[in-house]
């Protein structure tokens, strides 16, 4: 093994094919590069792309998914694809002792369509990884970051250069950190309990991971729960809750994390994402987190469900009993088959003000929603066949006076959601002053 200035080559092997989290990052990257990008014609030339990663992702194909996100994303960038964009980063663990090594795992997503050989550089030295291989590199943060040598225990963007572009991987440093995650099993505050669980289960998943979370934020936030220095309505995110048999995330404007007896009533927005993803998907992706970004500037809580039999329900007694929020109006939003989902809060309580439905994954249960405004949207670049249907029910329903439909211009599947969020709060917001 050679030192390359706090980075050792560890352990050498055959190429990984791309899983859960490596199709989660190149999500995420994707939806910053479609924000950055203003020009029409590019986001257009993308959409086949990212039509193909869906099709993947649906097949539970993530090495394709992740060549086609890739694809897309240097369309967006106006570039040609490069070998490196093939490249994945995670740290495995995702947390580490102060003073002790981090294990970095530098793999491929999946095979180049030419074989390569990409430095990967931690610090000032290099390492090369041959096309099919993967690597794992024993970094040591504080000669990194020098900082780190004063305040041991921080959340560290470790930056790793690929090839010609900068990337970073998020390393939680943490002092006895498995012990005191294991420790939450027995504490008494059920939040804390609930996300000591998830803490566990993000250590021992690897690439099942969905995304690169912040587990030393959840970790002190669970502490903090536990010895009473932080309220349950004190907290404005909470990153994994179990409300009942229901996962969920959610998110809470400063208004309403005052004393319980003062507050006022806040609205909420209680979301469902699509089948492949989870209570996550609203917030690290799907225009990366524009619909908790409009929710919060208007001062609503946001709240996004794993989809479960009794989600809605779930979600508004957790509101009441546990975080004792006053439930103003309650908003719904959808997409996919989480529109399906969504009709459970018909039966919520409070009754829903309105919903949001971004390509329903099919459309029959909306007409039984006589009473409630609805606004409904779908890409012009769907699917002939999902927008036909979906088409065919806004002439149904184009009579009702709290009925809109819309037709985004350069969306599909999965870019109307970012497309359609602000039009969906501004359809909240008329039935928000009634």
């Amino acid at each position: 093994m050679t030192l390359l200035a706090g980075v050792v080559a560890l352990v050498i092997g055959t190429v990984q094919a791309g899983g859960p989290f490596e199709v989660g990052e190149r999500l995420k990257a994707l939806d910053v590069a479609w924000l950055q990008t203003a020009s029409h014609e590019r986001r257009l030339l993308a959409l086949p792309h990212i039509g193909r990663a869906m099709g993947a992702i649906s097949g539970s194909r993530s090495d394709e998914a992740c060549q086609a996100l890739d694809e897309a994303v240097a369309v967006l960038e106006d570039r040609k694809p490069l070998p490196e964009d093939a490249i994945s980063l995670r740290f495995d663990p995702p947390i580490a002792e102060p003073g002790k090594p981090a294990m970095l795992s530098v793999s491929w997503a999946y095979q180049p369509s030419a074989p390569s050989t990409v430095q990967v550089g931690v610090g000032p030295r290099q390492v090369p990884l041959l096309s099919g291989r993967s690597v794992v590199l024993e970094v040591l943060p504080w000669n990194l970051n020098a900082e780190l040598r004063t305040s041991p225990e921080a959340g560290y963007l470790v930056p790793v250069q690929v090839g010609s572009r900068q990337r970073s991987a998020y390393l939680s440093i943490v002092r006895n950190g498995r012990q005191r995650i294991r420790s939450l099993a027995a504490a008494k505050n059920p939040t804390s309990r609930s996300l000591g669980r998830e803490l566990a289960r993000q250590l021992t998943l690897g690439r099942s991971r969905e995304y690169d979370h912040p587990l030393i934020q959840w970790l002190f936030l669970a502490e903090q729960l536990e010895s009473g220095e932080t309220e349950l309505y004190e907290a404005e995110h909470l990153p994994y809750v179990e409300a009942g048999s229901t996962p969920i995330r959610a998110v809470f404007p400063k208004e309403a994390c005052e004393a319980p007896a003062q507050s006022t009533p806040v609205n909420v927005v209680l979301a469902f994402s699509g089948g492949w993803g989870s209570e996550n998907s609203f917030f690290e992706t799907y225009g990366r987190g524009i619909a908790v970004e409009h929710a919060v500037k208007r001062g609503w809580a946001f709240v996004s469900a794993r989809a479960t039999d009794s989600a809605a329900m779930d979600v508004t007694r957790w509101l009441v009993s546990a975080r004792k929020l006053k439930i103003g109006k309650l908003f719904v939003l959808g997409h996919s088959s989480g529109c399906a989902q969504a009709m459970s809060a018909y039966e919520a309580s409070p009754k829903p003000t309105a919903a949001a439905i971004l390509a329903p994954g099919f459309t029959a249960f909306l007409k039984a929603w006589t009473e409630l405004p609805i606004y409904m949207a779908v890409g012009k670049q769907e699917s002939e066949r999902r927008r036909a249907a979906i088409g065919s029910l806004a002439r149904e329903l184009e009579a009702r006076p709290d009925f809109r439909f819309e037709e985004v211009e350069g969306s599909d599947h999965l870019m109307v959601v970012a497309n359609a969020i602000p039009s969906a709060f501004e359809f909240f917001d008329t039935h928000a002053k009634d």
